[in-house]
């Protein structure tokens, strides 16, 4: 991610591992989807499922406590599973801006047990590892913008998971004083709702806006004001919202202890803010984001907003740019006297759909004295930066779930405007549209006193502005500035004493928050000290994560330090724990060698061609093996499993596939076995779902409106999205097929399932730079897994990228993996080797051990994987003899051979043949069983059938399917081989 992107406000804290939930509350179940309304909730996956459905809240307990403008809002929820089975739950959960998770916990043992911050791969492989271990874990991640993702584990069969959650934020005042809300949009009844307000130092009496259909009201003690209600089967469908009014000269200062020395201060104040009228622009390039989650955004009011600043310019040209993956359009309007109704009908007429991708945005190419771009900034789908120019940006923004950060960035880059329109009511965006920015211009103050002031660049001030620092001693004072440029309109000479220091840590942690957001714009540069940050005041970035654990030996075997009640316990046993000891570089690396050259052994080997006298199982390419594992149960041994053949599987499946590129030939000490002819034949697959259905009934000319119309029903399902946009590209329409595909990558926040099975679609429709722009972000979130770096390194292969390919594989060789991932360094070896030999270029090779430096080419080659975790699928080959190859019989008579199984998910399965006899070989996958805690639906797998691997006429096909059925075996397809 280059510095541009690096925006995001910090994500604040220690949002934690919510996973559940918890984070429930705030949002949408459905992340940066398709859902208009936010609802706190846990999805998980029904059997057969494509789609996640949410989990019952069952009650909620809200506590609101407010120091000023500062206010902490924590929050019990308890969720109800009624299914008759141990579940693990996703939760999303986006937060406004400004807001910051404080605090998580979740039950165990009848207590709350809070979260830690932990480095994010470490967190995630943690959670995995216990996970495994049936035991209680919670997890939660920082996603894009300022949106969250969270994992629970376990969520008991037929019974109640409670999670406790709290966040901070500042206050900002929206013109009638300081706006509190509290989203209440909840797709079912709860059956025990509470929620209990005090406002402490506040002298006027609070003033509810919006009250969600509750009957509550403030009542006054002292300068303390107070609010509590409790309802059983509450139904509420809206906010709720009050105002905190202030007093004139409305100014408060917080000082909170950080040593015997030092002090964290905190100021709030009202500055006096005059207007200053901007030069109204006369050309305009309007950016509208037309990707899927854009249809969330609140377009009546935004147009409401377009509308007052047209009629206030009168006479303008607008350049209307329409784009989701892509550009859709751009249309040219001349304004005269305000009156834009031919625009206004476009912008209502827009159909929203695909993913996001920011980096097609060029604005070098429409010159114009002004830039307004309506859009969350949440890009997805490839190039994430949009191409800057020197004109004044004005973003606007009508999301709650948004990247906040560089819709602020790209503002301020240009001396433009970011209009958060959650946080504004209309007239205060108008405002902001037809003024000159008012700012904060800097802080005076004895810098052997004072430091470390954040904001500490200029900053625009709408109406409050808030400044945190440290200090020396007992007393400070400091002067702010505020004006136009460096134009100087108003100072504010302030006494900072900490004889009025409060006894709370929030002042520390929105010292740090501030800090943290100001070092996020460029996050590459100051990725370190970010990290440092958020472990040390226990706050969730880009590179954070917040664990919760159930035992003192896992926080001890991971070095985790753990919650205070455990910490006494914690570094008493540390000293005596034993590490497991684990192969350093070197020593994997002799492993590495060793397997190897058994690979080669066999290479070398000489194998018959004739019939075998005895064949393991029954001379019948479809068999299938009734010896399967059901949902959640555990595999046996490879000796224990026998094969019984039941009879032959009809279920033959496959979509287009389309050949992925062919390396060019780089020396000729690879020879090409001209003397076969052979022939790659997939399956032809129809899914006979009723969209595709209804989709083949339709017009041509119409079925694009009918594939809209039938996304409403099926917004949530990937395969959905995977089987029309096959459909699509059948008849020729490439670009609204890849518009249709890339809506996979907006239908959750990085969930490296779904963009592994993006990527895989893209590799296959010759699209590499964007599925390598898909696998790089499954590597960030899974750097745990070696299949992130393989896939991405053959997607450079693919894309001739060779250095960058081999580079990444040579890590997958090189690593010592976990032991769910047996031999892939192998599997990896191979794919890297073959490159080497074919690419044409010459590489640097210097990294890589000369021992494992040998192409070993073969007449076949077969791959399989898939996309979910703790679930195996098996990959059967038969040969023209009917011998089947597979993990009963990983050796086959003319010379197959099979990988280790992959038991508990992704794989890759591989096999290999190096000298093929005529006739055809059948190519089949199996799925064998699943252990995970979910509700499981379809399984994606993706096979690749090549044959010459390793030579320069290598020809590869590609097919993706779905399983759903434990026991399913499904034909994939054949080789052919004529002597």
């Amino acid at each position: 991610m280059n510095n541009n992107k690096t925006y995001g406000i910090a994500m604040r804290n220690a949002l934690i591992l919510a996973t559940l939930t918890i984070l429930a509350f705030f949002l949408s179940a459905n992340q940066k989807q398709h859902t208009p309304d936010r609802k706190p909730t846990i999805l998980i996956k029904n059997i057969g499922d494509t789609a996640s459905t949410p989990l019952k809240l069952s009650s909620l307990k809200v506590d609101v406590e407010i120091i000023g403008n500062l206010v902490t809002t924590t929050m019990e929820m308890t969720y109800y599973n009624p299914h008759n089975r141990v579940l693990e739950g996703d939760f999303y959960f986006p937060l406004g801006e400004g807001q910051t998770v404080s605090r998580f916990a979740l039950e165990v043992n009848g207590k709350y047990r809070e979260g830690v911050v932990v480095e994010k791969d470490k967190g995630r492989q943690v959670f995995e590892e216990v996970v495994r271990q049936k035991i209680d874990p919670g997890l939660l991640e920082w996603t894009k913008g300022n949106n969250f993702k969270s994992r629970i584990y376990p969520i008991p069969a037929v019974g109640y998971k409670k999670v406790l959650i709290a966040y901070e934020q500042e206050l900002i005042d929206n013109g009638e004083g300081l706006l509190y809300n509290l989203p209440l949009n909840y797709q079912n009844t709860i059956d025990t709702f509470a929620l209990n307000i005090v406002a402490y130092q506040q002298q006027i009496p609070p003033q509810i806006k919006e009250n969600a259909n509750l009957n509550i009201k403030f009542n006054q003690a002292q300068a303390t004001f107070l609010a509590s209600i409790t309802e059983l089967n509450f139904e509420a469908r809206s906010q709720f919202s009050f105002i905190l009014p202030k007093e004139n000269d409305y100014q408060r200062v917080f000082v909170e202890e950080k040593n015997e020395n030092e002090s964290y201060f905190y100021i709030n104040l009202s500055p006096e803010i005059t207007k200053k009228a901007k030069v109204l622009p006369r050309k305009i390039a309007l950016l509208w984001d037309a990707s899927s989650s854009a249809k969330d955004k609140d377009i009546e009011t935004e147009l409401k907003l377009l509308d007052s600043y047209f009629r206030k310019i009168g006479n303008l040209q607008v350049e209307l740019v329409i784009f989701s993956n892509d550009i859709h359009k751009t249309s040219s309007y001349n304004i005269s006297g305000g009156n834009w109704d031919k625009l206004k009908q476009e912008l209502l007429a827009v159909q929203y759909d695909g993913g996001t991708q920011l980096g097609a945005i060029d604005l070098s190419k429409y010159q114009c004295d002004e830039y307004i771009i309506s859009s969350d900034g949440l890009s997805n789908f490839g190039d994430s930066e949009i191409k800057l120019s020197k004109s004044p940006i004005i973003t606007i923004n009508s999301c709650q779930q948004a990247n906040h950060s560089y819709l602020k960035y790209i503002a301020q880059s240009t001396a433009g405007e970011y209009i958060n329109l959650n946080n504004l009511n209309l007239e205060q965006a108008q405002e902001i549209l037809a003024s000159n920015p008012y700012s904060f211009i800097n802080a005076v103050y004895d810098k052997n006193i004072i430091s470390e002031t954040y904001p500490s660049a200029k900053t625009k001030v709408t109406a409050d502005f808030s400044i945190a620092g440290i200090m020396k001693g007992e007393k400070a004072e400091i002067t702010l500035n505020f004006g136009y440029a460096n134009d100087i309109k108003f100072s504010k000479k302030i006494i900072i004493e900490k004889k009025n220091k409060i006894q709370s840590s929030l002042i520390k942690r929105i010292w740090a928050q501030k800090k943290i957001a100001e070092l996020d714009v460029m996050y590459d540069k100051n990725e370190e000290e970010i990290t440092r940050l958020g472990k040390e005041f226990s706050i969730v970035t880009r590179n954070t994560s917040l664990i919760v654990l159930d035992r003192l030996e896992d926080y001890l075997r991971h070095k985790i330090v753990p919650p205070d009640e455990l910490k006494e316990q914690y570094f008493a046993k540390l000293k005596e724990a034993k590490t497991r000891e684990t192969k350093d570089e070197m020593e994997h690396l002799e492993m590495v060698v060793k397997m190897f050259n058994n690979r080669i052994e066999w290479w070398n080997k000489t194998f018959p061609k004739d019939k075998p006298k005895f064949i393991k199982q029954r001379e019948r390419p479809m068999s299938q093996d009734a010896d399967g594992i059901g949902a959640g149960e555990a595999r046996p041994s490879r000796q224990a499993r026998t094969e019984q053949i039941t009879g032959a599987a009809n279920r033959s499946q496959e979509q287009n596939y389309y050949s992925l590129a062919l390396m060019p030939k780089s020396e000729e000490q690879t020879p090409v076995d001209v003397r076969k002819e052979s022939v790659i034949t997939l399956k032809k697959w129809d899914p006979q779902t009723p969209y595709l259905n209804e989709l083949k009934s339709t017009r041509e000319n119409e079925i694009y409106d009918k594939y809209l119309k039938l996304k409403e029903d099926y917004a949530n399902s990937s395969a959905f999205y995977l089987d029309v946009a096959d459909f699509f590209n059948e008849k020729g329409k490439k670009e609204l097929a890849l518009r249709i595909l890339s809506n996979i990558a907006e239908m959750e926040l990085e969930n490296p399932q779904l963009l592994r099975i993006l990527g895989h679609r893209l590799n296959q429709l010759g699209y590499y730079k964007l599925a390598a722009f898909i696998f790089a972000e499954v590597l960030k979130m899974r750097p745990e897994d070696p299949q992130s770096y393989r896939d991405l390194g053959l997607t450079y292969a693919s894309d001739q990228q060779y250095q960058k390919a081999i580079d990444l594989l040579w890590k997958v060789v090189n690593k010592d993996w976990h032991q769910r991932f047996p031999e892939i360094e192998l599997i990896a070896l191979n794919e890297m080797n073959a490159i080497i030999a074919t690419c044409g270029q010459v590489l640097d090779l210097s990294n890589i051990d000369n021992r494992l430096i040998k192409n070993l080419p073969v007449d076949i080659r077969v791959v399989l994987e898939w996309d979910a975790d703790n679930c195996d699928i098996d990959l059967w080959v038969t040969d023209p003899y009917g011998e089947k190859c597979y993990y009963s019989n990983t050796d086959t008579h003319i010379g197959g051979h099979i990988s280790k199984d992959f038991t508990q998910g992704y794989g890759p399965e591989e096999f290999l043949l190096k000298k093929a006899i005529a006739g055809k070989y059948i190519i089949q996958a199996n799925y064998y069983g699943n252990r995970q805690q979910i509700l499981a639906g379809a399984t994606t797998i993706q096979c690749t059938l090549i044959t010459n691997f390793g030579k320069p006429n290598e020809k590869r096909q590609a097919i993706t399917l779905r399983l759903k059925d434990i026991k399913e075996v499904v034909d994939v397809g054949e080789f052919e081989f004529k002597q």
